[in-house]
């Protein structure tokens, strides 16, 4: 159903001004097609021609698909006549006013270096409820977001680059370069303005939408198995997520002499972990990829050692290991209290997880493993310490920590 036209171009002022002045925006309409139980949302150029067709297409039968011409070719998404045909936001408008369309959308192009994130069936309108995933992409982006025409879902727009990834059974698409947004200018949390995605948040979101068979689409507060099984599969997310992140890590500080032997043990750890579902072997390929042609590695060696790794890691599986409760410790030093460290007191109790590692378990080291080069790192060793893994292997000569 059409929307009042004068609310929806009062609440296009919502839009960030930056988003508003690329030229990047187009009209759509519902077109229902032949078979659909429901209107598809066909995006038009400015001048009025079908989005693909920048200067019209070509007369054909009815039935029969439509042929480009040299006058009247059929374009990409991102082709110099498709990016000719979009304008900005205020010229998008100016042809909504026309009463022939039923919104405004914006087109993601290759290179603009934005990201689109489509959030769908993940709110009820009616009782207000919003799923737990649908909330935290919110969180985590900070960039502007709205509800979507249906109010059922979200569209979140942030700066950044990465590859196209979705899900339809979890109801979360992620793209870059092509598509475009329909835009109602209705906020829902988030920021006003457009804001950068870090790299935890691109490697969260693949693990989120490549990671599990399915999310309950809309949150239930009365529903008790739903919220159950959701934590647990957040717990195994979020366990792969720690892993993921320090696997990317350590690829990128990799020097020429040991990246395919890096790459091999992160890929066979990782993949270890695939039968948790908290991990997919599409979301180990995509994310370790990444990190290996940053430091200069060929798609043909990449492919090759993930390939080796990624099955011999699947061939042993390993289990997410069970959180310990907190437990006192006897802390004896070893060396001279010339660091203001207060040595008579002998009972400590370990130091409660930082924020960002709550329910975040780092995987410890597993001597089943091949050796990680580089695990005796200061920045590691910190790392395995907060997530309660008191063990730092040869560097534990400060202290001697046993239990009290």
């Amino acid at each position: 159903m059409r929307e009042d036209l004068k609310t929806l171009i009062e609440r296009l002022g919502n839009v960030p001004q930056s988003l508003q002045d690329i030229p990047q925006w187009l009209v759509w309409r519902f077109v229902r097609k032949d078979g659909q139980d429901k209107p598809s949302k066909m995006p038009y150029y400015l001048n009025g021609n079908l989005r693909g067709w920048p200067n019209g297409m070509p007369p054909h039968k009815k039935g029969v698909k439509a042929v480009g011409t040299q006058e009247q070719p059929q374009v990409d998404q991102g082709h110099e006549l498709d990016r000719q045909a979009l304008g900005t936001m205020a010229q998008a408008v100016a042809a909504l006013n026309s009463g022939r369309w039923d919104g405004i959308g914006f087109a993601f192009l290759p290179g603009d270096g934005l990201i689109g994130i489509d959030v769908d069936g993940a709110i009820d309108p009616d009782a207000g409820d919003v799923a737990d995933h649908c909330q935290e992409i919110i969180d985590r982006c900070q960039s502007y977001t709205e509800l979507s025409p249906s109010g059922k879902g979200i569209h979140v727009i942030v700066r950044g680059e990465t590859e196209t990834f979705k899900c339809n059974k979890v109801g979360v698409e992620v793209f870059c370069g092509r598509q475009f947004f329909t835009v109602t200018g209705r906020e829902f949390g988030g920021g006003g303005d457009l804001a950068e995605i870090s790299q935890e948040t691109l490697s969260w979101l693949r693990v989120l939408v490549k990671g599990r068979e399915q999310l309950p689409r809309v949150a239930n507060g009365h529903n008790p198995e739903v919220a159950r099984n959701y934590d647990a599969s957040k717990q195994a997310s979020r366990y792969c997520l720690a892993a993921l992140e320090q696997g990317v890590q350590r690829m990128r500080m990799t020097t020429s002499g040991g990246r395919n032997n890096v790459l091999n043990e992160e890929a066979f750890g990782l993949a270890q972990l695939v039968h948790t579902g908290g991990i997919s072997e599409s979301t180990i390929r995509g994310a370790l990829a990444d990190a290996a042609r940053a430091v200069g590695l060929a798609d043909a060696e990449i492919n090759g050692t993930m390939d080796s790794g990624i099955r011999a890691g699947l061939a042993k599986p390993r289990a997410i290991p069970a959180r310990e409760p907190s437990r006192k410790f006897t802390v004896v030093p070893t060396r001279k209290p010339d660091d203001g460290i207060d040595v008579g007191c002998v009972h400590t109790e370990v130091p409660p997880e930082p924020d960002w590692m709550a329910d975040e378990t780092l995987p410890p080291s597993d001597e089943s493993e091949p050796k990680r080069a580089g695990s005796r790192k200061r920045g590691v060793g910190a790392l395995r310490l907060l997530s309660r893994t008191i063990s730092f292997g040869s560097r534990c000569k400060p202290w001697v920590i046993g239990s009290g």
